[in-house]
């Protein structure tokens, strides 16, 4: 666990601005949770008028979008999977950052329409790469990597939840809930 010194001050809806001052111990875990309620996930590129986009949840429409129109990820093999783990990359992570991240900055009835579209949205997806200069080794791509990183931590985060009644998330009598929460 890092332990990180902090000073913030924030504002909370219906509680008004106050500041914390001193030592917290937060796992990956609970801050990719913070940082994914809070709403928090943004690019400094890629919103309307070139300005910042807020990030929203890889939901199932989007992951089920993202498989459409092309996402790598999720159908990697044991030892593809094994060398992302051990290397922290695959062959066609950059693609899979683009088409995710991209769905990620879309209202959800862009991952729908990928279900009946997937060539039209995946055309959108590289125009929208296009315009944001989202080049391999630029300041955009590194930001781009990691906003696909911090949704990938998230996707195997989720995969050791335990639900309510015991069972891992994912597994067909889970209930869904989360006995962390």
């Amino acid at each position: 666990m890092d332990v990180e010194e902090t000073k913030t001050k924030t504002k909370m809806p219906g509680i008004g601005n106050f500041e914390i001052e001193g030592t917290a111990e937060l796992s990956e875990k609970d801050a990719a949770f913070i940082e994914s309620a809070s709403g928090s996930r943004s690019l400094s590129f890629g919103g309307r008028d070139n300005g910042n986009a807020e990030l929203q949840a890889f939901n199932t429409y989007r992951q089920v979008a993202a498989q459409k129109i092309g996402m790598n990820f999720f159908s990697m093999g044991e030892d593809a999977l094994a060398e992302f783990m051990s290397a922290g990359t695959y062959n066609g992570i950059f693609l899979d950052a683009i088409l995710t991240v991209y769905l990620c900055t879309q209202p959800e009835s862009v991952s729908k329409r990928a279900l009946s579209a997937p060539s039209a949205v995946q055309g959108m997806a590289m125009a929208w790469a296009e315009k944001n200069s989202i080049l391999v080794g630029n300041e955009n791509h590194g930001e781009l990597l990691e906003a696909f990183g911090s949704i990938l931590r998230d996707i195997f985060a989720s995969q050791d939840e335990v639900d309510e009644t015991g069972l891992e998330a994912g597994d067909p009598d889970s209930v869904g809930k989360s006995a962390e929460t």
